[in-house]
């Protein structure tokens, strides 16, 4: 659908993919690289034990590299692949009704897996958890969800601006990101929670660390 556009302009439509194409690399770098960076990677740092190293394969890992595999249709490279190819579908149409030619344009798919080797059973023979760092690091979590919104927000603007994809298909593409969003809360939200219930578990079984993990880690 053109919404009434007449003489077919590629460039129009390769500029849209380029800006869902940046819209979903930085969906995958806010959601991605910020629990990597901001949340695992700090809190190996100050968590050792057998209960973070089962927190952080079976749930966290399990929760994210679920997010962005391709094979999730809730998950953030399928539902991007989606919107793509529906761009690809309203650009041949309008072609078509100016008699004009369209090549098709693929998204560039990223794929990553969240790496967590460096959360341990033990650091230097400490096990248990620093508490008091742990607010501040879980609090990043709320920042990585907002980061992700943002980016997929991007996405939906690109579809809306495109001009030439309307009427239940544009409705069809910004409620398929709202998918995602709604898919990486809940992920966020499972972490977050889990994460509560596994500190205190820690802390029952090691009691406080108070810094003890975070200089042992230093002193490697």
């Amino acid at each position: 659908m053109n919404n009434g556009m007449t003489g077919f302009n590629p460039e129009l439509v390769a500029q849209t993919i380029r800006r869902v194409q940046s819209a979903y690399e930085n969906t995958v770098n806010a959601f991605f690289d910020g629990m990597q960076n901001k949340f695992v990677n700090r809190m190996s740092e100050i968590w050792a034990c057998n209960v973070a190293v089962d927190f952080f394969n079976t749930v966290v890992k399990e929760q994210v590299d679920n997010i962005i595999g391709d094979s999730n249709r809730g998950g953030i490279t399928m539902v991007f692949n989606s919107v793509v190819e529906s761009i690809n579908s309203a650009a041949i149409t309008w072609a078509g009704d100016t008699q004009s030619e369209y090549q098709s344009q693929s998204l560039n798919v990223i794929t990553k897996s969240l790496d967590v080797s460096n959360v341990r059973e033990n650091i230097n023979g400490i096990r248990g958890i620093d508490l008091e760092a742990v607010q501040g690091i879980t609090s990043q979590l709320s920042d990585i969800l907002s980061d992700t919104t943002t980016a997929l927000n991007s996405a939906i603007e690109a579809v809306r601006d495109s001009g030439f994809v309307g009427g239940a298909q544009e409705s069809n593409l910004v409620d398929s990101i709202n998918v995602i969003k709604r898919n990486i809360e809940s992920a966020v939200e499972y972490i977050n929670s889990d994460c509560q219930l596994k500190v205190k578990t820690t802390v029952e079984q090691y009691e406080n660390t108070a810094g003890r993990i975070a200089q042992a880690f230093a002193g490697e």
